[in-house]
């Protein structure tokens, strides 16, 4: 039987991965999703104070009618900036496996596993931590997965006229793109906790 070392994360060699340019494509994509609310909730105000003749019953569906084409590029946004929440944690774990680990440790034993299951065994073969699934680190990624999931899998519903209410997509203002920025800030964090030479900070990222 061979042996090996878990190796230390800064050391001579190069790898390449697109983790980095996941983490600011998500604040990027943010930034213009958080510029199209504005100007989408700018012309709902002025739609509803140039239309008062309208009435009450049917304001509602005409601003949702002509702000739909703003409302779809918000959620484009937003679908984007948490799509890059999620690769930008998926390669930064895929990258730190792969360097402490060497790539065909990694590549035959975690590439293939689920990613909550990836980082609780990088954590405990790293670092000797047993996490389980009520710990923070891995609540959160999973929180994120399973919502990344829900997304990349649509599922087709037939539709109830009697509950058409339950059908109505949200108002993009009521989207978690913030809260789902600050789980991977959050997750970054503690990776950093663990080992200060996860160098993936801006000023977006508390340290």
């Amino acid at each position: 039987m061979s042996t090996g070392t878990i190796r230390p994360y800064i050391r001579e060699g190069a790898w390449v991965s697109s983790y980095s340019f996941y983490f600011y494509s998500a604040y990027e994509s943010r930034d213009e999703f958080k510029k199209t609310l504005s100007l989408l909730e700018a012309y709902e105000q002025q739609l509803r104070e140039n239309n008062k003749d309208i009435g009450h019953e049917h304001m509602e569906s005409f601003v949702a009618h002509e702000t739909g084409v703003l409302t779809r590029t918000a959620y484009r946004y937003a679908t984007a900036s948490f799509l890059f929440v999620c690769m930008t944690i998926e390669g930064l774990i895929n990258h730190y496996g792969t360097v402490r680990l060497g790539e065909k440790f990694f590549k035959i034993n975690l590439e293939r596993v689920g990613i909550t299951e990836k980082l609780s065994l990088i954590l405990l073969i790293c670092f000797g931590i047993k996490v389980n699934q009520n710990d923070f680190i891995i609540k959160e990624t999973r929180a994120l997965f399973d919502k990344r999931n829900r997304l990349v899998h649509p599922k087709t519903r037939e539709l109830d006229f009697d509950s058409l209410e339950i059908y109505k997509n949200a108002h993009p203002r009521e989207l978690e793109l913030d809260e789902d920025i600050s789980k991977m800030e959050a997750i970054i964090k503690k990776l950093r906790e663990l080992d200060p030479d996860i160098c993936l900070t801006n000023e977006h990222v508390k340290t």
